[in-house]
């Protein structure tokens, strides 16, 4: 099972799809320096191994430039410092 995914730079854009809830051993999903944008999906905090989202360098995400710490059975830090370039 993958409990790893980095895509970063990869020149993805548009929004997450719905269909990353189907990985459901993923511990760290790392997205940064691409050109997503719009909300996340909300099967992303269903993934209960997950641990790390990194994300910076993207669009407008709907989330602000900071660093989110959410609390779903275990802590996951959401890594967002500059989504807006």
């Amino acid at each position: 099972k993958m409990t790893t995914l980095d895509i970063h730079d990869s020149g993805l854009f548009g929004t997450i799809p719905s269909e990353i809830g189907k990985l459901t051993a993923l511990k760290t999903l790392t997205l940064s320096d691409n050109a997503l944008t719009g909300p996340l999906p909300g099967q992303l905090w269903e993934l209960t191994q997950l641990q790390k989202i990194s994300m910076t360098q993207n669009g407008a995400l709907g989330l602000g430039d900071h660093v989110l710490s959410v609390e779903t059975g275990t802590e996951k830090r959401l890594d967002v410092p500059s989504l807006h370039k």
